[in-house]
């Protein structure tokens, strides 16, 4: 349940709510607890002696205060979220997830396995299944259908490896499992990166795919190494940056042993342009 940017885990204990009125008669109709007192002499009595309270002279603000006390706590036991994330719809079919893990994905690789995680929170409450896909692993690799439990581990499992991705591959084994699942729910989440076969490989999986689902970083500035060679000398290796960037910049590449020591580093420099 939600209204502007508050939704409630627990909406129907809002229906405590209507009992404000209810509490609001029993703080003005409840007399105030007696006072026992030791009898004095008559005439000191007749000093201390005061109007008796009633109910209806209870200060306004105290009782508007215990009313306030009352709607929080109901709104507490409501369990109320801010800004609240819609579920992805299922349709009781499955949900596909297909994440792109190469080179590109290291840098926000955190948050793409917490959206992974969401979506797979979203299908478990549907009790939906869950086709999980790499797009750098190998084409042996499982894919499910999974349970939820059985895709977190998968998902937790997975690394950003430094190698390119092969979505056609990888949309291709996912758009084969959806065959038995029509119009089940795809969520893609990219590297930001784009490739020449990338067109085809969407076609084939949406082909039977329902709601589609895209995430994607703002935008690239990773840097990428195209070619290397070991020359008798040195190392060298050819780097790009994105096309979109302009200016001058600067940044460190290294290499490495078979045990990931490092042995050698250089700066990489990028001129204006």
């Amino acid at each position: 349940m939600g209204f502007l940017p508050l939704s409630f885990g627990l909406p129907a204990v809002l229906a405590g709510l209507l009992a404000l009125p209810v509490i609001w008669w029993l703080l003005r109709l409840t007399p105030p607890k007696p006072q026992a007192e030791a009898f004095p002499p008559l005439k000191i009595l007749a000093r201390v002696l005061r109007k008796e309270e009633t109910p209806h002279q209870s200060p306004w603000w105290l009782t508007l205060l215990r009313l306030a006390m009352a709607a929080l706590i109901i709104l507490a036991l409501a369990e109320p979220v801010f800004n609240p994330r819609e579920r992805v719809s299922t349709g009781g079919n499955a949900v596909a997830i297909v994440i792109d893990n190469g080179w590109a994905a290291a840098p926000d690789w955190a948050m793409r396995v917490a959206t992974a995680e969401r979506l797979i929170a979203d299908a478990e409450a549907e009790n939906a299944p869950v086709l999980l896909a790499f797009t750098v692993d190998a084409p042996n690799a499982e894919i499910g259908p999974f349970d939820a439990q059985a895709a977190r581990e998968r998902l937790n499992a997975a690394e950003a490896q430094p190698v390119p991705v092969d979505r056609a591959a990888a949309f291709a084994r996912v758009a084969q499992a959806m065959t038995d699942m029509p119009n089940a729910s795809v969520a893609v989440l990219s590297d930001g990166l784009a490739s020449e076969a990338d067109e085809a490989a969407f076609d084939a999986l949406l082909a039977d795919a329902g709601e589609l689902i895209w995430a994607s970083p703002q935008g690239v500035t990773e840097i990428g190494l195209t070619a290397t060679a070991n020359e008798p000398d040195a190392f060298v290796v050819e780097a790009v940056r994105p096309t979109s960037e302009v200016g001058p910049r600067q940044a460190m590449v290294a290499a490495l042993d078979d045990r990931g020591r490092r042995i050698a580093e250089a700066q990489l420099s990028f001129g204006a342009g």
